[in-house]
């Protein structure tokens, strides 16, 4: 199989490439055929104090003095981009849908650091909806891992069924016995726009409802690591120290503006937590932060 490199000097923009997909033609894969190993990295790379500032207001994060957990994300993002773009990814970008993520924090990260930022994906898998696949993110200071993630992404194929979808998630209520923090939020319909910027992720559905519109939306959803950063802001007294494994999975869109319910569970290793409906019965955003002690590469 065929290795695609791309490299960069520095991030580029996000924006360039939301004008270049909107009219950019696929081939899709014949069958048989998988998605070709693609790569794309970027370094030296040292994130800006405002930018940050921003990611950390907009997110509900206090300054503790190191990068937030999800932060390396947006400095993934627009090298997932590219990848998506190029042309040797089979598939157009819009209209994929990410569905869940991991991140291994192996160390707390200073602002100032040196970073070397690598991204790739190779190959897919069925669903019951359609393809995933799998942007996998690995983030160097000099010859050290310190951050990991994998973001799983699925191309939804029209003649696939999802009951078992619906099925699985009104099996997860709300509130359930121990619950630790509750919480009704109020998300502004102005959120996907405030998100944008320090994400640089202007993708139509999340900036305005005409906009959504066209894409199949009623209303604008609000970006879904946006959700995982505020929750992980909520959860932050609960966060154990060392390794941490972070897991969160998009269940439904969140559409601006909107009032959801936040619940926090404590566990031995950690804090699991979710977003749902304010009544408590429809799944948004499920999640968990523990320590990480696994003996195995996590990628």
């Amino acid at each position: 199989m065929r290795e695609h490199e791309l490299h960069f000097d520095r991030l580029p923009s996000l924006g360039a490439f939301y004008r270049k997909a909107l009219l950019s033609r696929k081939p899709g894969l014949a069958p048989g055929e998988s998605i070709p190993e693609i790569r794309a990295n970027v370094s030296p790379l040292v994130p800006a104090s405002d930018h940050v500032a921003l990611y950390r207001r907009v997110c509900g994060l206090r300054d503790d003095g190191v990068l937030p957990h999800c932060y390396p994300h947006v400095l993934a993002s627009p090298l997932h981009f590219a990848i998506l773009m190029s042309e040797a990814f089979p598939f157009k970008a819009l209209g994929l849908v990410h569905v869940s993520n991991q991140i291994l924090v192996h160390r707390p990260l200073a602002p100032d650091e040196r970073l070397e930022v690598k991204t790739w994906v190779v190959g897919q898998r069925d669903a019951p909806r359609g393809l995933l696949f799998d942007l996998k993110t690995r983030i160097f200071v000099g010859n050290e891992v310190v951050w990991e993630s994998i973001s799983t992404i699925i191309r939804i194929e029209k003649g696939k069924g999802n009951r078992g979808k619906r099925e699985r998630m009104a099996s997860q209520p709300g509130l359930q016995p121990g619950v630790h923090r509750t919480a009704v939020w109020r998300i502004p319909e102005d959120a996907g726009r405030r998100y944008a910027k320090p994400s640089g992720d202007y993708n139509p559905i999340h900036i305005h409802p005409l906009l959504a519109k066209m894409f199949g939306f009623k209303r604008a959803i609000v970006h879904g690591m946006w959700s995982f950063a505020r929750c992980l802001a909520e959860c932050e007294s609960e966060l154990p120290e060392g390794p941490l494994l972070l897991d969160v999975a998009f269940k439904r869109p969140i559409f601006l503006p909107s009032r959801v319910l936040f619940s926090s569970y404590k566990e031995d290793q950690g804090v699991r937590f979710g977003l749902h409906s304010r009544e408590g019965t429809k799944p948004h955003t499920l999640g968990s932060a523990r320590l990480f002690e696994g003996t195995e590469p996590f990628l």
